[in-house]
């Protein structure tokens, strides 16, 4: 057997114990965190995950070790390496007594974070997620590590019907449970978000963990914490290791007339017009995976559609002007100081026209008529009539008044509207594709938010515009190539903003808006970031961070 390329200092503070290996007497040296070392092997425990009894006297330590870049993947741009899961040959003790608790010492000082029990688990698993292949995966993968192993307590829900996890959330006791385990997409995390934020309990809750299993079609929480795979994100859970992630609250005023308004959390994303188009037009191409994602990408180039929308936003305090107004308006086209973008659409002087609903306006349209007879001109909703949750000192600028309707102006960023406090960016010309991106996967292979962190304080807002013709499409088509290291943000037609709170009204039905992937429905939104509001578990060698960020910690 072959050591491990990466080894540690010499094992300390360690138990020496007499055993045989494949017919050889040896010594067996167990270290404070679970490493194990005998001739000629040496394990360190930031490798180790537990050990397991193959009989009552005999037992295996299970490790990982890095993968191989070429088979864990050629994504260069990847947050962390991946590992692959190994046993040692069986170790016979003398007795079954000395067997059972070497095995304890291993897991307790590999995977119990110095505890003197075990973690307690509530893995929430989607089966329809991805090619409907989760529970399988999480079943052969990861269950063995955790109870085998770990020696973890693991309680399983199977998600029955949309919604489940969100309810499964939010009732239950946060006393009984050390970590949650999302298996599934990103819509299974966004739903179990949902439930722990919405708690009246929710200032407690949000501190309990999350893990994400990737078992859908993107996964983009997942990758962007460095878990590529359901191996890796095993041995992840058992080394415990959480950092804080930004969260947005968004409200939303009522879909329908005597409904209520909505409070919605988003941890990833928000998406308008191409984005969200590839991601609903192709809902019933699930089972082709992340191939999906191209086939809608290359549709939507080839129609080339702009759309219609008003936005206005806090830039972060380092994209904020201190000026006046004015100043604010000439520096409003990007935070990159980049040109103008050439051939764009002139904004509508009236009302837009509607075109006629496809696939992802249909998604939307169980709110949209409502939305535009409550979205009048003038229009604002308190915001003591959203549900109760974390503060909101930035959109409560506007006076506890949110408008329902943002202003039609010939200027892309004109005067701020009477209901906007001052520093706050308008943009209001057609778009081919408007998102907001919180960490920088989206996708295994699309590092679309290169410049994200998972608790910056901002969220990053993305626009591209322009893109006519011929030239335009072989454009659009180069800047999504790009888009998978995350090439495009230096693009001309791309436009990049940081925001911290914003005021987005959808305009055009014949696109929706998503949040994490998830259709909402098509009225005006209202969003604030709030630093570092949960954890999540991360890759140990996670690289996305910078590497002076002390707020990662070990799972406590």
């Amino acid at each position: 057997m072959s050591a491990p390329d990466e080894l540690q200092d010499p094992l300390l503070g360690a138990d020496f114990v007499n055993i045989t290996c494949h017919g050889v007497r040896a010594t067996l040296v167990v270290d404070a965190e679970g490493g194990i070392s005998y001739a000629p092997l040496k394990v360190p425990g930031c490798k180790v995950v537990g050990a397991a009894l193959e009989s009552p006297n005999t037992f295996r330590v299970w490790y990982y070790t890095q993968r191989s870049r070429s088979k864990a993947g050629s994504d260069a741009a990847a947050a962390a390496p991946a590992f692959k899961l190994r046993k040692t040959l069986p170790f016979v003790c003398s007795s079954g007594t000395e067997a059972q608790a070497l095995v304890q010492r291993v897991r307790q000082g590999a995977s119990w974070h110095g505890r003197g029990k075990p973690l307690r688990l509530l893995a929430i698993i989607n089966p329809s997620s991805g090619r409907g292949k989760s529970a399988k995966l999480f079943q052969k993968q990861v269950a063995p590590v955790l109870e085998d192993a770990a020696g973890m307590t693991l309680s399983r829900v199977v998600t029955q019907h949309a919604g489940h996890a969100s309810e499964l959330t939010r009732q239950l006791s946060l006393a009984a449970v050390d970590m949650l385990v999302f298996v599934g997409g990103d819509g299974t995390v966004f739903e179990g978000l949902q439930g722990l934020l919405s708690r009246p309990d929710w200032d407690a809750a949000r501190l309990l963990p999350i893990a994400h299993v990737p078992g859908g079609s993107g996964n983009g929480l997942a990758h962007s914490c460095g878990l590529q795979d359901a191996a890796t994100a095993a041995f992840c859970i058992c080394k415990g290791v959480v950092s804080p992630m930004d969260v947005a609250s968004v409200l939303q005023a009522p879909a329908e007339p005597g409904g209520s308004p909505r409070r919605m959390y988003s941890m990833l994303m928000a998406t308008y017009g191409l984005m969200s188009n590839l991601d609903v037009g192709t809902e019933h191409l699930r089972w082709m995976g992340d191939t999906r994602f191209l086939l809608g990408l290359l549709w939507e180039i080839v129609k080339s559609r702009s759309y219609q929308a008003s936005i206005a936003w806090l830039p972060a305090e380092e994209d904020c002007c201190s000026s006046t107004s004015a100043a604010a308006c000439s520096s409003s086209s990007s935070s990159s100081s980049k040109p103008p973008v050439q051939g764009a659409a002139a904004p509508p002087s009236g009302p837009p026209e509607l075109p006629g609903s496809n696939g992802c306006a249909a998604a939307a349209a169980g709110a949209s008529s409502a939305a535009a007879a409550g979205a009048q001109q003038g229009a604002c909703i308190s915001l003591q009539d959203f549900p109760p949750g974390p503060d909101l000192p930035l959109l409560s600028q506007l006076g506890g008044q949110l408008p329902l309707s943002l202003p039609r102006q010939p200027n892309p960023c004109s005067q701020p509207h009477p209901c906007l406090p001052p520093h706050w960016r308008l943009q209001q010309q057609p778009l081919q594709m408007w998102a907001l991106f919180n960490p920088p996967f989206v996708a295994a292979d699309f590092k679309v938010n290169p410049q994200g962190r998972l608790s910056s304080g901002h969220m990053d807002m993305m626009w591209v515009q322009g893109l006519t013709g011929l030239a335009g499409r072989l454009k659009a088509l180069e800047v999504q190539v790009k888009a998978q290291q995350g090439g495009h943000v230096s693009e001309d037609c791309v436009t990049l903003n940081k925001v911290r709170a914003m005021v987005f009204q959808p305009r055009d039905s014949s696109t929706c808006l998503m949040l994490d992937g998830e259709v909402v429905p098509a009225a005006p939104i209202f969003l604030e970031v709030h630093q570092g509001l949960i954890r999540v578990l991360i890759n140990p060698a996670h690289r996305v961070e910078p590497a002076a960020d002390r707020s990662r910690q070990q799972l406590a």
